[in-house]
């Protein structure tokens, strides 16, 4: 019997969660998708089709979750993951809450970087008052997630990143040590190497936003707080802002935060087009790994994944213009531990 062996776990979640309808079993959505993707072969649709829906049913490539459920839908998005910018105006603040809550609709996790925010009591000169800061707009994002079931019965999943040189850094890192709060935010603290230095060296970091300077404090008390937290309530995260940043678009798609799980950085209004390569399944008996196999279905699911750019149906046009334009794909492996 050809195919990839699934438990009954796997049916019950494959079932709930990416079959189409209650006809549908692994064989028919392989064909589903592996048809879908091979659309834009230029002539070669019928070659491709085949080895598409072949590389999925043995389990040897597993596409991300919302390739799997909405390939040949009408609607939904084939993309698991979005950054989108938020600026410093209510305008631009506006603008990124309706973009997330269509994004979340269509079954997308959204990343942020709440940076550019002004913090806590800097002044709003045109209309006079004072900025509530950026961790009071994450709250608001974050209720404006609650009220979306994603796509295909998913939460609305988020990712908030800050500077370190941001002055509301301490009242970020400390977003989500209240139980409940922020649930559908995971949290990540962007740190430069000028500040790994100055942990090192036990020195004073000066906080600063728009070139006005607002304080300073030990470094170490800032990484203190994050280790801290990071070990009682499993928040915030770190990102090594430089090294992220230091890539081969950073001239013009420059990286403005991750996915909500990390795994992809991407730039405003970038996209996360997601795969797997199985890897038990280049195993030949319980010791050789078959490269030829391995070197096929890597050239396989590239093409693939980079068709999917193509195949989605874009509800914002600037996710679809970044799409195009940067062609980021994100192709991965599974069962390392197997």
């Amino acid at each position: 019997e050809r195919g990839m062996k699934l438990s009954e776990n796997a049916l019950t979640i494959i079932r709930s969660r990416y079959f189409i309808d209650e006809n549908e079993d692994w064989q028919r959505l392989a064909i589903r998708v592996g048809s879908e993707a091979a659309r834009f072969e230029n002539g070669k649709s019928g070659e491709h089709k085949d080895k598409f829906a072949e590389m999925i049913f043995e389990g040897d490539f597993l596409a991300g979750g919302r390739i799997l459920r909405n390939m040949g839908r009408p609607r939904g998005s084939l993309f698991n993951c979005y950054v989108l910018p938020v600026g410093d105006s209510r305008k631009e603040i506006g603008q990124w809450l309706c973009d997330s809550l269509i994004l979340w609709g269509e079954g997308g996790g959204v990343g942020c970087n709440l940076s550019f925010l002004r913090p806590r009591g800097a002044p709003i000169k045109g209309v006079g008052g004072v900025s509530s800061g950026p961790v009071s707009f994450l709250e608001a994002s974050d209720a404006v997630a609650k009220t979306v079931e994603s796509g295909g019965s998913r939460r609305a999943a988020a990712l908030g990143t800050m500077i370190v040189t941001h002055p509301d850094i301490m009242e970020f890192i400390d977003a989500k040590i209240t139980h409940g709060k922020l649930p559908h935010y995971n949290i990540s603290v962007a740190v430069t190497e000028d500040f790994l230095e100055a942990v090192e060296k036990n020195v004073d970091w000066e906080f600063k936003f728009a070139q006005q300077a607002f304080g300073t404090t030990k470094a170490r008390d800032i990484w203190d707080k994050v280790i801290s937290n990071m070990v009682k309530y499993a928040e915030p995260g770190l990102l090594n802002w430089d090294n992220l940043r230091s890539n081969n678009s950073y001239y013009f798609d420059p990286i403005l935060s991750t996915n909500p799980c990390g795994e992809v950085p991407l730039s405003a209004y970038g996209v996360c087009c997601l795969g797997s390569l199985v890897l038990p399944n280049f195993i030949t008996g319980s010791v050789n790994t078959n490269w030829k196999k391995l070197e096929q279905t890597i050239r396989l699911a590239v093409r693939f994944l980079d068709n999917i750019i193509d195949v989605n149906k874009y509800t914002l046009q600037e996710v679809d213009v970044s799409a195009h334009n940067s062609r980021r794909i994100g192709l991965g492996v599974m069962g390392l531990a197997e």
